[in-house]
């Protein structure tokens, strides 16, 4: 069982968001942004039955990149990268996290010559908890950092299309609700203005003896592009964008479990 503080801080946006949007692309006539970054870490580990003793609470955490994957056609160019730490079977102590980061971003070319580009970076991760102990009760603080934004730029709405899209999700085993989900979706036809949200969060989960409970976390970053340039096409671009788009890319998908 897991609870949230009463207090919730909301952050205002840091030097690290700026700087990673700043890798996209300089100028284009269609451009997209996706990044997520997000790090669980452990802030304390309290027994409630026995003070002083933790020897009977496992904790472990991994990560892994789920998928990646850039296509660039034309005059386009298109890119993804991230990173996902710890490994399988990482033993967590107080002051250890697992850190996922997911970037896509790409143009379509220049405004006179036709280019897609499609890019995305899925990452997993989690933390497990296993408490050994016949009798006693233990409390794990946590704090979630976590930052997403995503933009979609067009020069021209007849002839070229973006879209990005951001996604984050902290889900806890024993729980229906999620402790964070976020979906930031910035596209050109439809008139998502995506965004900018950098926040952190302080929580506890509650381990009873004998129990167990894992938290899983997602951290995905995709986008496309489209530009038609000089060639006049007999359908709209939002098909185009949304035909191309689903063999490109797959849409929103939940973690996976921790393996074992």
């Amino acid at each position: 069982m897991y609870s949230l503080p009463i207090v919730r801080t909301r952050l205002v946006a840091g030097a690290f968001v700026s700087a990673l949007l700043a890798t996209g692309p300089a100028s284009a006539t269609a451009i997209y942004d996706a990044i997520v970054s997000s790090r669980l870490s452990v802030a304390s580990v309290t027994n409630l039955t026995s003070p002083g003793t933790t020897g009977d609470l496992l904790i472990e955490g991994e990560a892994t990149v789920f998928d990646s994957g850039i296509l660039a056609i034309g005059d386009a160019t298109a890119d993804a990268d991230g990173s996902a730490t710890p490994a399988a079977a990482t033993t967590l102590a107080v002051g250890d996290d697992v850190d996922l980061l997911a970037v896509a971003f790409g143009d379509a070319g220049a405004a006179a010559a036709a280019g897609t580009a499609d890019s995305f970076f899925f990452t997993d991760g989690a933390v497990t908890l296993d408490n050994t102990s016949a009798t006693d009760t233990y409390e794990v603080a946590f704090v979630f950092d976590y930052a997403a934004a995503a933009t979609a730029l067009v020069d021209d709405a007849v002839s070229e299309f973006a879209f990005a899209l951001a996604v984050l999700s902290l889900l806890s085993t024993t729980e229906i609700d999620p402790i964070v989900d976020l979906l930031l979706e910035a596209d050109t036809d439809l008139g998502l203005p995506g965004g900018l949200v950098v926040d952190s969060i302080n929580f506890t989960v509650t381990v009873a003896p004998g129990g167990g409970e894992s938290l899983l976390l997602l951290a995905d970053a995709e986008g496309f592009a489209v530009n038609v340039g000089a060639v006049a096409l007999p359908m709209p671009t939002a098909l185009l964008g949304a035909g191309l788009l689903a063999l490109g890319m797959s849409r929103r998908r939940s973690p996976a479990a921790p393996a074992g």
